[in-house]
């Protein structure tokens, strides 16, 4: 044995088993030679020289006690709780750290378990870790028999104010003829807290990535890297495996875009300037266009530079602002044309009543006569186009009634096939019990007046056209196409021709006023301009659906009638032009345009009433209080100041309860104001009006006594 290997356990006692021995014959010897002897040679053997052999014991001896502090030290200063066995398992020697677990776990006994066999330990343990302690005395079995090398498990061992986790490591003792083993049990708790929390952080960076409301795709050299399923969806992939396994991720974009993501991609890796956050066209896996926002940005993966983009859809988005804009524009040409229209009808009103006068006037001049017929012609037709305009801005005034579309679209068919021509053929397809409707059926005939026109013109050459009807409850899950869209329950009017169809571009600006794609002179684009104002207007929508070279659908909405609302005749035709019925009580004037009030006080006098003028609401109630004889109030319903027609109204009957009323307005009194119910008989006269409809409003109102 060398010095430097040290003795072991068994040599240790055998030298100090040898010493004592060479002790006592040493000392015999001395007695029995008064101490003059070094050395005894035994016949046949070796020189034994007595004092160095005993200093050679020593200094063995002494390095024996040091190899043992030095393995002590060595054992005491490990971190790990550490036991040595036996062969038979065994506890021989433990280290400090053991010890103080020991103690703070509840054994209080110096030795710390020393001499207890670690084996029975674990054979005998019960409760939640019986399973676990069995398998570790299996792992250390198994070592002590040479049957394993060695034996690692981790396992948990909570005391009652906080979870720890060991790592136990049995590795066997190769010094000593009998073997045993070394058992380790290391801390390893911050470890294991560590990766469980790794583990969460994980979990829920996938669980982020799996359930983000944006497309997540890393790509190095636009091979895809990773893909959640969002991008998935939104390019209809089956699922994010099947986008890896795309060779080329700009497929999942529009041929145009390609270079520009190339260039993007080079400036990124390479350190330039590119905008983190751009719009991109994509297509669908079924090529469909996709409007997306794409936020790019360079990561590690792995050692390797890769961009991480996250896309999001916002095709609907981009269509929902879209839609937006043209309502907003809508509604303002809607309220530009309205306002150029009431001014218009003043306008219109005193033209065409000077032009009435004029041939009166001119009766024995048929050439004059002839013009002045004239401009009565352009007047009246002026006045057409500004109904136009005022039914797109939702301005004009509507006579609803509850009626049934079926029995209103056949009684116009036979007029319209007049209108279209008998190169085309009209057919219907009426539902069974369809539901009545609360709307001015006079506005719908013209609504599909028009619509059969421009089937007219789209179909030169002949063709057919359809007249379908049903009854529809439309919900939120629908198409969403109208940002004004109510849910609720519908009567559909689908106007149906197999002409050459729209554009996309031309459906988008169809309802536009003066938006047209006839020749010059052809028409005025104000058709379906008129028909969207008056649905909007009756609380309903249009749609339209057309293909180029097959045909073209406007399907028309209006709500249904309530069910206290119940059907009504239509109204009577009003007077005749030449009935002219004369009165003779006080009139009332309030107009503030001074041209229009000129022409109608002058009308009322030929009419032979007396009148009385008014520029403002304050003013004719001032009137009023001056001259208790006035009949009749006239007023314009829109003014200067804090007073419209119906308060002037409202005001006047409190100063004169019997007083009759006749409002009058280039708008519609439902677009404006609500009327009050103390006036909601009162008759609305429609500027302009001829002297005959004057007249015979006058004398309604004069007559009910």
């Amino acid at each position: 044995m060398s010095q430097e290997d040290g003795p072991s356990a068994d040599e240790s006692a055998e030298l100090s088993d040898l010493l004592a021995r060479l002790y006592e014959i040493q000392t015999r010897i001395e007695e029995l030679t008064g101490g003059q002897v070094d050395a005894v040679v035994y016949p046949e053997r070796a020189t034994s020289l007595l004092p160095r052999a005993q200093a050679q014991l020593r200094e063995s001896e002494a390095m024996h006690r040091r190899y043992a502090e030095q393995r002590a030290a060595i054992l005491d200063a490990l971190p790990a709780n550490i036991a040595l066995l036996d062969s038979d398992g065994r506890i021989a020697v433990v280290n400090d750290s053991w010890r103080d677990f020991a103690a703070a776990n509840g054994l209080k006994s110096d030795d710390a378990a020393v001499g207890m066999n670690y084996l029975e330990v674990c054979e005998k343990a019960r409760g939640a870790w019986s399973e676990r302690a069995r398998e570790i005395g299996a792992g250390l079995r198994g070592v002590l028999d040479g049957e394993t090398e060695n034996f690692s498990i981790e396992y948990p061992c909570h005391s009652p104010d906080r979870k720890r986790w060991f790592q136990l490591l049995v590795s066997p003792l190769r010094s000593g003829p009998d073997g045993g083993a070394v058992v380790m049990h290391i801390d390893v708790t911050e470890r294991t807290l560590a990766q469980r929390e790794t583990a969460r952080a994980k979990e829920r960076l996938e669980t982020l990535i799996r359930e983000a409301s944006v497309g997540i795709l890393v790509h190095h050299n636009f091979k895809p890297l990773m893909a959640n399923e969002e991008l998935s969806r939104i390019f209809g992939y089956a699922s994010a495996e099947a986008i890896l396994q795309l060779e080329d991720i700009r497929s999942l974009l529009a041929e145009e875009e390609h270079e520009r993501i190339a260039e993007y991609r080079a400036a990124r890796l390479g350190g330039g300037e590119v905008p983190q956050v751009y719009s991109l066209k994509g297509r669908t896996r079924e090529g469909v266009p996709l409007e997306l926002e794409n936020r790019a940005f360079t990561i590690d993966w792995g050692g390797t530079p890769a961009i991480c983009a996250m896309v999001t859809d916002v095709t609907e988005q981009k269509r929902t602002l879209e839609q937006l804009q043209q309502a907003q524009k809508l509604e303002t040409v809607g309220q530009l044309t309205g306002g150029i229209a009431h001014d218009f009808n003043n306008l219109l009103a005193v033209i065409l009543g000077n032009a009435e006068l004029l041939s009166e006037e001119l009766a024995d001049r048929p050439k004059s006569r002839e013009l002045s017929a004239n401009i009565e012609h352009a007047a009246e037709r002026g006045s057409d186009l500004t109904q136009r305009l005022l039914a797109f801005s939702r301005q004009q005034g509507l006579e609803p009634r509850v009626f049934n579309v079926n029995e209103l679209i056949a009684g116009c068919e036979k007029w319209l096939g007049r209108t279209i021509g008998e190169s085309i053929e009209i057919e219907h397809r009426f539902a069974e019990d369809l539901w009545q409707v609360n709307a001015d059926p006079a506005q719908l005939e013209n609504a599909l007046l028009n619509l059969a026109i421009n089937a007219r013109d789209a179909m030169q050459d002949g063709g057919r056209l359809t007249f379908e009807t049903a009854n529809v409850e439309l919900d939120d899950s629908y198409d969403g196409q109208d940002l004004d869209f109510e849910p609720g329950a519908f009567v559909m009017i689908a106007v149906t021709d197999n002409g050459g169809g729209m554009s996309p571009e031309t459906m988008e600006k169809a309802f536009e006023p003066f938006y047209t794609t006839k020749e010059v002179g052809k028409g005025t684009g104000l058709g379906l301009s008129m028909v969207y104002g008056f649905l909007k207007q009756s609380g309903g929508f249009a749609r339209i659906y057309s293909e180029l070279g097959i045909g073209t659908t406007v399907r028309l909405y209006l709500p249904q009638a309530s069910a206290g609302e119940v059907e009504q005749p239509a109204a009577s035709g009003g007077a005749g032009q030449h009935d002219l019925r004369q009165g003779g009580e006080t009139v009332l004037v309030v107009e503030d345009n001074e041209m229009v009030r000129s022409y109608v006080v002058g009308q009322f006098r030929n009419l032979g009433y007396r009148v009385i003028e008014a520029e403002t609401g304050e003013a004719a109630l001032q009137r009023l209080e001056e001259d208790a004889d006035v009949d009749l109030l006239f007023t314009d319903m829109v003014m200067p100041g804090e007073l419209n027609g119906y308060d002037v109204a409202e005001r006047a009957r409190d100063l004169r309860p019997q007083i009759k009323v006749v409002l009058t307005t280039g708008f519609t009194e439902s677009s404006l104001f609500t009327p009050p119910e103390s006036l909601a008989g009162c008759p609305l006269l429609r500027k302009p009006y001829r002297r005959s409809e004057l007249s015979q409003v006058l004398r309604q109102v004069f007559d009910l006594d």
